[in-house]
């Protein structure tokens, strides 16, 4: 019998798929990456759009809030040519709305992400 990762985290690493974002104020919270077309599969979470590229040393966080505040707006300072770098991340473990305004109003603070290194 063999061990290890099987699907899609074969595939992606679980160093990509998971990651933290920390503010200024030194908080981290755990975020998960999914593919854009999953975006509607989620509810009552925090959604985060960044920008990451080979270029760039640091994502760009772009939008945060709640997922159903989602609109069009929210791209609205995403260059044109920079929506080919966008990724999405939620945040899942923020249980009430209260929490989760509190998550938003933490990291839209100038967060930056750090890899989230996990370890079975």
């Amino acid at each position: 019998m063999s061990f290890g990762a099987i699907g899609d985290f074969a595939v992606d690493s679980l160093r990509n798929r998971f990651c933290y974002w920390q503010s200024e104020s030194g908080n981290r919270y755990i975020f998960t990456q999914i593919p854009e077309d999953d975006i509607s599969s989620f509810e009552n979470c925090i959604l985060l759009l960044a920008t990451e590229s080979a270029d760039k040393l640091q994502p760009e966080l772009k939008w945060i809030g709640e997922i159903s505040d989602l609109s069009p707006l929210a791209f609205r300072d995403i260059a044109p040519e920079d929506v080919k770098d966008l990724v999405v991340y939620v945040h899942l473990l923020a249980g009430s709305e209260h929490e989760r305004q509190q998550v938003i109003d933490d990291l839209a603070r100038d967060a930056g992400r750090e890899i989230c290194l996990l370890s079975a």
